[in-house]
């Protein structure tokens, strides 16, 4: 009829613009997919974090009771233990 039926885009820009067309909201994107990753990761690395603190604040109590610290070390912990009672983190 009129030329023949279409070949489809064939400059870059114009290929761009017919993949970006049918995009409703990203999610599957290579770009959201990574953010999530890096995300997830940070959540996981700040978790294991807090549990090494935990770890250390234990530590640091029980070695308390049998030897005093000194009081910049009991500053601290103070500080760190007061911290670490704000509860989990509500990231999952």
């Amino acid at each position: 009829m009129h030329g023949g039926r279409s070949t489809g885009p064939r400059t870059p820009e114009g290929k761009e613009r017919c993949r970006l067309a049918n995009l409703k909201h990203g999610y599957y994107t290579r770009e959201a997919i990574e953010q999530r990753r890096y995300f997830r990761a940070y959540v996981r690395m700040l978790r294991m974090l807090g549990d090494e603190i935990k770890r250390d604040v234990k530590r640091f109590k029980r070695q308390q009771r049998v030897a005093p610290v000194n009081p910049a070390a009991e500053r601290l912990l103070a500080s760190v233990a007061a911290k670490m009672r704000l509860g989990p983190n509500p990231v999952d």
